[in-house]
C-alpha cells in the first residue's frame, strides 16, 4: 500500500505505534492536521479521522483554541504499549509454532542468540 492508499485505520495504528514508542511524548503539542498530511503523505480528511479516532480511545487529547495533544496519562500509554507487545508477541509465537519451534526451542534461541540453532 503506498502512503496515498493509507487508511484512516492504518494511520492512527502509525500515530499510536508513535506514541506508545516514545517518538511524541506525553503531553507533546501534534503538529497541525495539514502538516501530518504532508509528512505522511496523505489527504487532511484522512490524518482528521484517524486523530478523531485515537482521541476516542484516550491516546489524544483536544484543546478548542490550541491544538491536539498526546495524552498526558502515562499509564493509559504504557497499558497499550504493553497491550501491543503481547499481541506482536502471540503473533510470534504462533508463526515459530507454524514451522515447529517448541516454546523450550524458542527459550534456547533466547537464552543463546550467538549460538547458531541446529536442531
Amino acid at each position: 500500500m503506498n502512503r496515498r492508499q493509507m487508511t484512516y485505520r492504518h494511520l492512527s495504528d502509525v500515530i499510536k505505534r508513535d506514541i506508545v514508542s516514545g517518538n511524541w511524548m506525553p503531553s507533546e503539542k501534534l503538529p497541525p492536521a495539514r502538516e501530518l498530511a504532508q509528512q505522511y503523505e496523505v489527504n487532511a480528511n484522512t490524518v482528521k479521522r484517524a486523530l478523531s479516532t485515537l482521541e476516542k480511545e484516550g491516546l489524544i487529547d483536544s484543546k478548542r483554541t490550541t491544538g491536539k495533544y498526546v495524552t498526558g496519562n502515562e499509564i493509559l500509554v504504557s497499558s497499550i504499549r504493553e497491550r501491543e507487545a503481547r499481541k506482536l508477541a502471540g503473533d510470534f509465537v504462533k508463526k515459530l509454532d507454524n514451522i515447529g519451534i517448541r516454546p523450550d526451542e524458542l527459550a534456547m534461541i533466547f537464552k543463546n542468540p550467538e549460538i547458531p540453532y541446529l536442531e
